[in-house]
């Protein structure tokens, strides 16, 4: 590892801890047993929740005492500063699921951005918002957010360098969601990358690719 490298865990469905040069730990979305009935122990400094439901917003499983960020604006946090901005769990403006956040931030030069259990293809605000990022975790399994279909109009939009497809059905997956396999055939050059993954400023490519990373790996 360089004095720059990052860490990205993935623990499956929308869980990943992110890991700074530092050592600051971000993690995103915990869930509960609805998702799974073997739940990860997860240790971080700032938690990520996207919205209240229980499969996104499980904080028993974080150990610590960790700053947990949950809404809109701006953030900061030992350093590190987190942006967050609306989005719709549904195509109804959130009339069927409600609302949820869009996270944003930076670390060790990469930006990052976890769209949560978002429901709609991307308006021109949340467009803006994420124009910049490096990295972005999408949500592909259908059902509660978008589809393998809105999903890649999401890619095409905003043409970010790397995607971590998220929230697809796994082996011991208990919700009623699509795998991630559907999207994958749209993607025939993604990389298979495993449940951690060590990433710089320097590795991220020019043109968008697909990493899946798959929890029980």
């Amino acid at each position: 590892m360089t004095t720059t490298d990052t860490t990205i865990t993935y623990l499956g469905h929308s869980l990943f801890v992110i890991t700074s040069s530092g050592g600051l730990r971000i993690a995103t979305d915990p869930y509960d047993n609805m998702v799974r009935s073997q739940l990860p122990a997860v240790e971080a400094d700032v938690v990520l929740v996207s919205h209240g439901h229980g499969d996104h917003s499980n904080l028993d499983i974080v150990r610590g005492n960790p700053v947990v960020v949950k809404g809109e604006g701006r953030h900061e946090i030992s350093g590190l500063m987190v942006q967050g901005i609306a989005g719709y769990h549904d195509t109804s403006r959130g009339a069927q699921r409600g609302r949820i956040i869009i996270f944003k931030w930076t670390l060790d030069e990469i930006i990052f951005a976890h769209l949560g259990d978002l429901g709609q293809v991307i308006d021109q605000k949340q467009r803006d918002f994420l124009k910049d990022v490096d990295i972005l975790f999408l949500p592909v399994g259908g059902t509660f957010t978008v589809d393998t279909r809105s999903a890649s109009q999401i890619v095409n939009l905003l043409n970010p360098p790397v995607v971590i497809p998220m929230h697809f059905k796994e082996p011991d997956s208990l919700l009623p969601i699509a795998g991630v396999e559907e999207f994958l055939k749209l993607y025939p050059g993604c990389k298979e990358a495993g449940r951690t993954i060590t990433v710089n400023k320097e590795m991220i490519p020019s043109q968008t690719e697909v990493w899946v990373m798959r929890s029980m790996s």
